[in-house]
C-alpha cells in the first residue's frame, strides 16, 4: 500500500458511466488543493483507472483519493476477473482500446496493482515534488 497519515479526503462509487464526471470532479478538485502543479495529471490517471474499472470490473466501483505529507493517492477498486496487460509499447492509432495503465504509468510516481478474492485494485500516488 502506498498510503501514509491521510488528511483530505475523497470517496465515491461509481455504478456507470454516467457517475464518472462527479468522480473525476471530486478527486480533482482535491488535487487542485494539494498538488495545482498535477491536476491534469491527476485527472487524466483517474479518467482512466475509472474507465477500466467500468469497462472490466464487474459493478460497483470504489475510487478513493486522500493527501498526505507526501502528496496525494488515488486508489480505484472494482470486482473483477481481471484486465488485459498494460502495453509495454506503442498501441497502433486504429487499435480501440490498450493505453490506459500504460497512460497511468506515465503520469504516476509509484504503482500498486492489486488481485485478491475477485477484486482488482489499483492505487497510484502523485508526489509533491
Amino acid at each position: 500500500m502506498l498510503r501514509t497519515d491521510q488528511t483530505d479526503r475523497f470517496e465515491s462509487t461509481l455504478q456507470s458511466t454516467e457517475d464518472l464526471t462527479f468522480a473525476r470532479a471530486g478527486v480533482a478538485a482535491l488535487a487542485e488543493a494539494v498538488l495545482p502543479h498535477r491536476v491534469e495529471d491527476v485527472r487524466l490517471a483517474t479518467s482512466e483507472l475509472l474507465t477500466n474499472a467500468l469497462e472490466y470490473g464487474q459493478g460497483t466501483v470504489l475510487v478513493e483519493a486522500f493527501a498526505d505529507d507526501a502528496g496525494l493517492v488515488v486508489s480505484v477498486s472494482s470486482l473483477s476477473d481481471g484486465f488485459p496487460a498494460p502495453a509495454t509499447e506503442v498501441v497502433p492509432p486504429d487499435q480501440r482500446s490498450g493505453r490506459g495503465l500504460f497512460i497511468v504509468e506515465h503520469l504516476v510516481d509509484a504503482l500498486v496493482v492489486t488481485s485478491a478474492h475477485g477484486t482488482i485494485g489499483v492505487e497510484c500516488r502523485f508526489d509533491r515534488t
